[in-house]
């Protein structure tokens, strides 16, 4: 799971800047350099998007230019996340962040931490197969400009011809039937098969997440049971107004979702977490 998210405009005359950030264990608990700010500038003199690694964090980056705006959005991962599952996320975010940034300059912070609990703080995969074919006519476009034939033919088969892309999207489905009706070692079969399927398209992100969905298929009823408890803890809490407490227990079940790669769920509970923190602080600020 990220650890947050963070803005560095850019200006010809002024240079880079940060200028927004959220972090989930608070705004200063991530260190933001000036040599990390000098070095995302020369990164993106060259480069559109690039993963940065750090001593103890992964740096997913993509710049943004138009009339108005430019800048740097990054997103700050665990060693243990997979960057390429945080891609689409990041590319949404730019486009969100580029319409709104012009009428909230003075809110920055707000704008990316709503933005980071729509779009980034889970991991997002293609599982449309239309999307999976225009994926791999580019992949397959980059390997003719690269002067890899064969590579890129070979691809293009496995879309077209032998249409992987479909068979991929209906193994997943029926993973998803099998899920709902209960037979676990069913829907972890289909969603290993799912994942060779991927692996055949190179999409490596796409093929480490339904393999995980796999392993979690056999232990989806530990997990739910764990879950739906610490929920009810967290109801409780509330009914009590222990809102601290009660934001504490969200949180937990949407690290519990995010095990389960279930997004709706880590959405629902990140939020109610969120609100019952900002809750807290105001309850203690006018005590």
């Amino acid at each position: 799971m990220p650890l947050g998210c963070f803005l560095v405009t850019l200006d010809a005359t002024k240079g880079p800047k940060y200028s927004g950030r959220f972090f989930e264990a608070g705004k200063d608990s991530y260190k933001l350099s000036d040599d990390l700010l000098l070095r995302l500038q020369m990164v993106h003199s060259s480069k559109l998007q690039s993963t940065i690694t750090l001593e103890d964090s992964v740096l997913l980056t993509r710049s943004y230019e138009d009339r108005q705006n430019h800048f740097i959005l990054t997103v700050v991962l665990t060693p243990l996340d997979k960057p390429e599952t945080f891609l689409n996320g990041l590319k949404d975010s730019i486009q969100k962040i580029a319409a709104k940034m012009g009428s909230h300059k003075d809110q920055l912070d707000k704008l990316l931490e709503d933005n980071y609990f729509e779009s980034l703080r889970t991991p997002q995969v293609t599982l449309d197969s239309k999307k999976l074919e225009e994926n791999i006519k580019d992949k397959a476009k980059k390997l003719l400009q690269e002067g890899k034939t064969k590579e890129a033919e070979d691809l293009l088969e496995k879309a077209t011809k032998l249409k992987i892309p479909k068979k991929l999207y209906d193994t997943s489905t029926k993973a998803e039937n099998e899920l709902k009706k209960g037979d676990y070692e069913k829907a972890a079969r289909y969603y290993q098969e799912a994942a060779d399927y991927a692996s055949e398209l190179g999409e490596d992100g796409l093929c480490e997440f339904l393999r995980d969905k796999s392993k979690n298929s056999q232990r989806l009823p530990q997990f739910m049971e764990q879950r739906n408890q610490v929920v009810a803890d967290a109801r409780k809490a509330l009914r009590e107004e222990k809102f601290e407490l009660s934001a504490q227990l969200f949180r937990r079940a949407a690290d519990i979702s995010n095990e389960l790669l279930d997004a709706q769920k880590v959405e629902e509970f990140s939020l109610k977490a969120k609100a019952l923190q900002e809750y807290a602080s105001v309850e203690k600020k006018y005590r």
